[in-house]
């Protein structure tokens, strides 16, 4: 998944994509951009389950094209993006149980906290439920993916 964003953060679609999303607000209104990310992948791309027992990874232009994909997709789209107007990200598994990993969204880094090891340096952006920018589920299970 991490090679697919960096392939992503690089395709002209995703960055004139990210460009158009932003393109009436202020310099540096980096939250701004965050908020605007997130909401577009939350909200206008389609959550859709994989096939039955076929885990597929799908790039950040292909889910521009189909707007649809599940939490990995979705995960995808949303760093790429980000990534492409110099955004860092990261990816988080998540699961039920220690070791079984059933879940994944992203996070940026966070633009008011420049010490990253404050808990505050990452903010989660998933993009699967009615959330806002920085909430997330709890899990039991915990692995960090840095793209």
């Amino acid at each position: 998944m991490a090679e697919l964003i960096r392939q992503g953060r690089v395709a002209l679609p995703v960055r004139e994509m990210m460009k158009t999303l932003i393109r009436h607000f202020p310099q540096k209104d980096y939250m701004g951009e965050i908020k605007a990310a997130h909401a577009f992948v939350r909200d206008r791309v389609r959550y859709t389950r994989d096939i039955r027992t076929v885990e597929t990874l799908h790039t950040a232009e292909r889910l521009l094209a189909d707007r649809q994909g599940d939490c990995d997709d979705k995960s995808i789209l949303v760093a790429s993006l980000l990534e492409s107007i110099g955004h860092q990200t990261q990816l988080i598994a998540i699961g039920p149980r220690k070791g079984a990993f059933s879940h994944v969204f992203a996070q940026v880094r966070n633009p008011r906290q420049p010490d990253p090891r404050q808990l505050d340096a990452w903010i989660s952006l998933e993009c699967t439920e009615p959330w806002p920018v920085g909430a997330m589920a709890k899990m039991k299970s915990v692995m960090v993916e840095p793209v």
